[in-house]
């Protein structure tokens, strides 16, 4: 009996601990299920291509064949725009990109503030002074009439004084923005007559754009707007009798074959142009990229000038000796009694044009008052 009980006792402990060992041991049920043993799908390492936005342009001059000691890049007007889309094709890393059509190719290039701001193209390359008709602003834009003497300082007006700011909104209610680029043009009149003083210009007729066309009839001459890529064949024809425009035209437009004589001075104005691009296509671009264009245009833009000053310059000095060109020299005394008059009689005209002129002339009143060229 005895033994017995000592048998019973440990045989009912241990059915007692059974079930609480295996309470201890089992997986709660809300416990997470162990993790698969299976290897997780490794992460993509490739990353998407970055959007390209290709835009669609046209040119306001046209390409011209290589000359003298410049390469194509670097020949004709549009080595300007040539080096600003080179510009903006690298700082975009290829993101933006440009395919230009020549002048009148889509539209008349008279009418690229309104091929740009409906969107016809995506940007332009052109000149305030060929719709001044019904933007009168682009007198100012380009520099006016005897406005500044150097491109440094035209960069001063724009940048210093508030100029660009005023023009970025002005162009921007024609759903355009705007970015000037640096012509420092040596612009003259080429003429098919003597012209050994100012009073030779009465009574011929003359292509000048904007401005200059009012120059032209201060002079007591017709002006005629020509499109540039039409000069040639009127000159050759006798449907103009003389030109104003850049002296590098006499080898980059081969006008040394229809045209005799050249004024160069008084240097009328340095001719900025400008590149238009249509404000919803700059606004569909990434911020970076706005923040690109915005900050480095002006840049790009200015140091473009090299490009058709260096043309300028080799044509002057070779006008003679290569084109046979007579140059005609007029007197210090002529040329400052020419700038008094475009002072008293033209800048009134461009300021009291609208009220959008007036504020753009203060803004270079102010800045020709610094100088001490002004009262």
């Amino acid at each position: 009996m005895h033994k017995t009980v000592k048998f019973i006792i440990p045989l009912i402990l241990l059915i007692l601990l059974v079930p609480m060992i295996i309470s201890c041991t089992s997986t709660p049920s809300s416990q997470a299920p162990a993790a698969s043993s299976a290897a997780p799908a490794p992460a993509s390492t490739t990353a998407a291509a970055p959007q390209v936005f290709k835009w669609k342009g046209q040119y306001s001059f046209p390409t011209v064949t290589p000359y003298g000691p410049f390469n194509q890049k670097n020949s004709g007007l549009n080595a300007m725009p040539t080096l600003w889309t080179d510009w903006l094709t690298s700082a975009t890393s290829g993101r933006v990109q440009i395919e230009w059509s020549e002048p009148g190719a889509i539209f008349p290039i008279t009418d690229a503030d309104l091929a740009v701001g409906k969107g016809t193209v995506q940007i332009a390359e052109t000149s305030g002074a060929y719709y001044r008709g019904r933007f009168p602003e682009g007198d100012i834009e380009t520099g006016g009439l005897f406005f500044w003497n150097t491109e440094d300082e035209f960069y001063d007006a724009y940048y210093n004084w508030g100029l660009f700011d005023a023009l970025q909104k002005l162009y921007a209610a024609k759903n355009c923005v705007f970015y000037p680029v640096s012509g420092d043009s040596a612009t003259g009149m080429g003429v098919n007559f003597d012209a050994p003083n100012p009073a030779a210009v009465k009574g011929k007729k003359v292509r000048a754009v904007g401005v200059q066309g009012d120059y032209v009839a201060m002079l007591g001459g017709s002006p005629v707007m020509t499109p540039l890529g039409e000069i040639y064949q009127a000159m050759k024809l006798g449907t103009v009798d003389g030109w104003m425009a850049a002296v590098a035209l006499f080898e980059a437009n081969k006008f040394k074959e229809c045209t005799k004589g050249w004024v160069p001075d008084p240097r009328v104005a340095t001719v900025p142009m400008n590149m238009l691009i249509n404000k919803d296509a700059f606004n569909a671009l990434p911020k970076d990229l706005q923040d690109i264009i915005q900050g480095g245009a002006r840049y790009a833009g200015f140091a473009s000038k090299v490009t058709w000053r260096n043309q300028n310059d080799w044509a002057l000095e070779n006008a003679q000796k290569l084109f046979g060109v007579k140059v005609w020299n007029w007197t210090p005394a002529e040329q400052a009694a020419i700038k008094a008059q475009a002072i008293k009689e033209i800048w009134p005209k461009i300021e009291n044009a609208n009220d959008n002129c007036k504020m753009l002339m203060q803004i270079f009143y102010k800045q020709q008052k610094a100088w001490g060229r002004m009262q």
